[in-house]
């Protein structure tokens, strides 16, 4: 996909989210702010979008999103597990400005995204691994991995953030009950 294609999805996404009454939230590490840049490329956004934390070292995941360091030395920056520290991280930052927020209905939806964008990855996991966590607050949390074919830093960065504008489309659509057809 595109940066224009890119530019137009996020959008989608942002139109889904002001329908909802929902504002997305975000931590990103591997596409180091790619998504979130996306999401704030067209008029409108913050209606939509509330902020985003580029934790792309181990010490932001810490003291910004609350990811345990044993967590991060056992598991790994790229995890199932971090994914969801990162998570429950952001959305914890979301519960207070939610809850001061003068629409009563307003709900944060939550992604994390951590990855391995190469050239080489520092673990056992493959260059192209990413961990996506999504949720809604106070909902459940689900974690996806997948593992995008190696096509350079560059384009699996833009992979990975197209994958999360994906998820979100879905998610939204689910949201509002609104039909499959424009991906």
């Amino acid at each position: 996909m595109d940066e224009g294609a890119l530019v137009e999805k996020a959008a989608r996404v942002a139109e889904l989210a002001r329908k909802a009454d929902v504002r997305i939230v975000i931590a990103e590490s591997m596409t180091g702010g790619a998504l979130s840049a996306l999401l704030t490329e067209n008029s409108g956004a913050s209606e939509a979008f509330s902020y985003a934390l580029i934790t792309y070292s181990n010490e932001a995941k810490q003291y910004l999103l609350n990811v345990a360091p044993e967590l991060l030395l056992e598991k790994g920056a790229v995890s199932e597990q971090v994914a969801k520290s990162m998570l429950q991280g952001i959305l914890a930052h979301a519960k207070t400005i939610v809850s001061k927020h003068s629409n009563q209905n307003l709900k944060a939806l939550g992604l994390a995204i951590t990855g391995y964008a190469g050239p080489k990855a520092k673990t056992q996991a493959q260059v192209g691994t990413i961990f996506l966590a999504l949720g809604f607050l106070g909902g459940s949390i689900r974690v996806e991995k997948y593992q995008i074919k190696a096509l350079g830093r560059k384009e699996t960065r833009r992979k990975a953030t197209e994958i999360c504008l994906q998820i979100l489309e879905y998610t939204l659509k689910e949201k509002t009950n609104t039909p499959d057809n424009t991906s």
